[in-house]
């Protein structure tokens, strides 16, 4: 039985050290916040995801394309 609570005890210690060990996000305007743009023809958008051309039909019957979000910031989830 001690044994059982010796490593409970291990297990949950080690827990608690990997959970606060864990590097955390800067709040939004706070002052690790620092956040920067990118420029239109910036090398660094080369290395970011690009969505392929798609086209689905909507719920209501309509046909949606990438053109339909042309110029609009939007997350895209696709699944099958």
């Amino acid at each position: 039985m001690n044994r059982l609570v010796s490593i409970s005890v291990l297990i949950l210690f080690a827990a608690f050290s990997a959970l606060s060990a864990a590097e955390s996000l800067p709040y939004y305007n706070s002052e690790e916040f620092t956040p920067h743009g990118i420029e239109t023809n910036s090398e660094e958008l080369e290395e970011f995801h690009q969505i392929p051309s798609f086209s689905f039909i909507n719920q209501d019957g309509d046909r949606i394309t990438d053109r339909s979000f042309e110029n609009k910031i939007y997350v895209a989830g696709f699944f099958l």
